[in-house]
């Protein structure tokens, strides 16, 4: 039975997840919605907080994972993480950047998992 996109979707994001509670990471939130945009997973490690666009794939490479993350993704997801910014009552002690967790699914179930942190920039144009 295929899987929708919604539930790949849910795998991925719960991956990463634990992929980021192993690395020390707090989860602030998953799946952070505004009418501007989303974040799949906002996540704190000291005192940088990160707005983590996830992709997973079952079929084809991570390049193609990446250059699916097109400018008016990311003007999206940097629209919602200023929303949740501004919501924080500690932001200006707070460091902010933008990653992108890709998974690939391999055979048997194994799966190859890569944290580009700072994969993209706020540009106050947007």
């Amino acid at each position: 039975m295929n899987k929708t996109n919604k539930e790949k979707g849910n795998i991925g994001e719960d991956l990463a997840t634990k992929y980021l509670i192993e690395q020390s990471y707090t989860i602030i939130h998953r799946n952070y919605n505004t009418r501007v945009g989303e974040v799949d997973i906002i996540a704190r490690q000291g005192n940088e907080v990160a707005f983590i666009e996830v992709k997973y794939r079952t079929k084809g490479n991570e390049d193609d994972a990446m250059q699916s993350i097109t400018k008016s993704k990311q003007k999206k997801v940097i629209k919602a993480a200023l929303q949740f910014i501004a919501s924080c009552e500690d932001a200006e002690l707070l460091c902010y950047r933008f990653d992108v967790i890709i998974i690939i699914q391999e055979k048997d179930r194994h799966f190859q998992l890569n944290h580009y942190k700072d994969a993209f920039r706020y540009e106050p144009n947007y």
